[in-house]
């Protein structure tokens, strides 16, 4: 699991979920409690259509601190003779610098794949 850091006392904190290479997905965003497996925010969508998959994070800021970003994703390579390569990525904003990223990349293989990516935020 990666560790993002971010000002406790900054801009606020948005995620954008990326996902890139010829493939159908659909994923579950979720939020994790510090220390708990409290939900704080449970998002679902998919690549399919032009709604942005990027998410606020609750202030104040530092309340985000220890929390833990997880990102499930199914998906399907829609071209996997032509179009091997798949990217999927978390990237953590504060204001409008990225502070993080993580991601998974590999090949499609034309039948159903999954990932899980996971993050950790730390406030300095």
């Amino acid at each position: 699991m990666k560790t993002i850091n971010f000002n406790k006392l900054g801009e606020e904190l948005k995620v954008e979920l990326t996902f890139i290479g010829l493939i159908t997905a659909s994923y579950e965003y979720t939020l994790w409690a510090a220390d708990s497996n409290d939900k704080i925010m449970h998002e679902s969508g998919n690549n399919q259509n032009s709604q942005d998959d990027i998410y606020k994070l609750p202030v104040p800021i530092a309340q985000n601190d220890n929390r833990i970003i997880q990102l499930r994703t199914e998906f399907v390579g829609l071209d996997p003779i032509n179009s091997k390569q798949f990217k999927i990525k978390i990237a953590v904003y504060q204001g409008t610098h990225i502070v993080g990223e993580c991601d998974e990349e590999g090949e499609v293989t034309g039948k159903m794949q999954g990932s899980l990516i996971y993050a950790k935020l730390k406030g300095e």
